[in-house]
Formats: C-alpha cells, structure tokens, sequence
C-alpha cells in the first residue's frame, strides 16, 4: 500500500472512530461526563498542536489562529465546570486557568504543549474517558460521512481542493501532509473536523473559521 493510500484509509478509521465515540456517548448516563470530556480531550490536543503556529518568541505571528486558541482554552475552562463533580475537577481547573494565562500572555510553545498535554491525561484518568473505539469502524458510514461534511472543502481524497475550499482563511487541512499530523494524540485529527461538530459554543465554533462551521453540518 501507497504513502498516501495508508494515509486516505488511516482518515477514514478516524472518521468511522468518531461515528463510534458518538453513538457511545448518546448511550452515557446522564452523570458521566459523556461528550462533554471527549470535545475537552479535542480542545487540548488542538491547542498543543496548532499554537506555536499562532505564536513565537513572545509575538503573534497568526492573530487569526492566536484568537482562536484563546476562545479555545477559555471555553475548556467553562465545559469543565459543566463536568460531574470530581476530587480532581478542582486541579483541573486551576491548571486550565494557568494554561489560559500561558496563552494570553504568548507563553512559550513547548511549555504550551506540555501543559496542554497534561491537562488532557489527567482529564482520561479522572473522568475514566476511553481513547479507543469499543468496536471495530464502520469505514463506509464514515466514507458516508467524510462526502457530506468535509469532501466539499478537504476534497474527494483529503487533499484540501474540494470546490468551497476555494478563498478559505484559514485553508482546509491536507491530510496528506506530514505536516499536519506531527504532534497529535489520539484525539488530534478528528478534532479538525469542527468546532460545532465537536460540541463548543457558536460563538467559540464561528472564530474558528467558515471551513470548520462547514464540516459541523446542520
């Protein structure tokens, strides 16, 4: 198998791995955390990836990305007080609270990550969230899934040339380039698929750009 066959297939296991997660989190009771954790776990790993493409050595180089990870860290912030009561919520808290002013004040990118990274691990143990399908993808329901919300920006293959990517600030991610998967966890390139999809506020979902409020669907 080709370079990029591995890769097209590796897209759709993730797409079928996020179908999965879903229809999991609908079975939730109601005082698990559910999808809620899940977008949080999202959040975090987006913002260890794609942050020191917004800032470095102490100065904005993207302003549009740099707002972007501010709104993010923020409403992480607010959707782990909606979390269940946990002894460890309280800590949580006050390392997202750092966290947030490491990104305002153009923190350093390692320290960034590195305390993106920790946040997200203490959120898996504390709120016992799975980082892995109970069951094998369903790769045509993501197949499905991949024409309807993202083909028409990210392309037939996942090459960013779909017909409405076309004039989009930021671009449509191509899966294609190792770029863009270095640095991820197990959460980080589904993430890309929305800000809505994923389960954050309009407001937080419209800053994030028109191709992500795209892949979100109705």
């Amino acid at each position: 198998m080709t370079r990029a066959a591995s890769a097209w297939s590796v897209l759709l296991a993730l797409v079928a791995t996020l179908l999965v997660g879903g229809a999991s989190a609908a079975a939730a009771a109601a005082d698990t955390p559910g999808p809620r954790a899940q977008t949080i776990l999202h959040i975090l790993d987006y913002v260890g990836v794609d942050y020191p493409g917004a800032v470095q050595d102490g100065k904005v180089t993207d302003e549009s990305e740099f707002k972007e990870q501010v709104d993010f860290v923020s409403q992480t912030l607010t959707m782990l007080g909606e979390l269940p009561d946990r002894p460890e919520r309280a800590a949580l808290v006050t390392q997202t609270r750092q966290l947030l002013a490491l990104v305002q004040g153009k923190g350093p990118a390692a320290e960034v990550t590195r305390l993106a990274g920790e946040i997200r691990w203490a959120v898996i143990k504390a709120y016992q969230v799975p980082v892995a399908p109970s069951r094998a993808p369903d790769l045509r329901a993501a197949r499905e899934l991949y024409a309807a919300r993202c083909a028409a920006c990210h392309g037939a293959e996942g090459r960013a040339d779909g017909p409405a990517a076309k004039g989009l600030d930021p671009a449509p991610t191509n899966f294609h380039d190792p770029g863009h998967h270095h640095g991820g966890g197990d959460h980080g390139p589904p993430w890309r698929g929305g800000g809505r999809a994923a389960g954050l506020s309009a407001d937080a979902a419209g800053r994030a750009g028109p191709h992500r409020q795209r892949c979100a669907g109705p």
